[in-house]
């Protein structure tokens, strides 16, 4: 069973980031990175944290590719990565 804990991954991301710890920050997007390039076919709103992680990356043409099965999160949620 994998779950899809992208949402969650990439908001640590974030959070680990704004704390200043950078070695887990990276960590945390990694996750999302390698989740969605093992479950490729997977859409939804984890595929739509896929996609940004992917576009922090630098893989544009990837996140591109992951974002059209995307959908994007709860409005709440969106607020969060402003």
């Amino acid at each position: 069973f994998d779950p899809d804990v992208r949402l969650e991954d990439y908001l640590l991301g974030l959070a680990y980031g704004r704390l200043g710890e950078i070695e887990k920050a990276a960590a945390a997007f990694q996750a999302v990175l390698d989740y969605t390039l093992k479950f490729t076919d997977r859409g939804g709103t984890g595929a739509y944290f896929g996609a940004l992680a992917l576009r922090r990356a630098g893989r544009a043409a990837k996140a591109a590719e992951v974002g059209a099965r995307a959908v994007p999160p709860a409005k709440h949620i969106l607020d969060v990565l402003k």
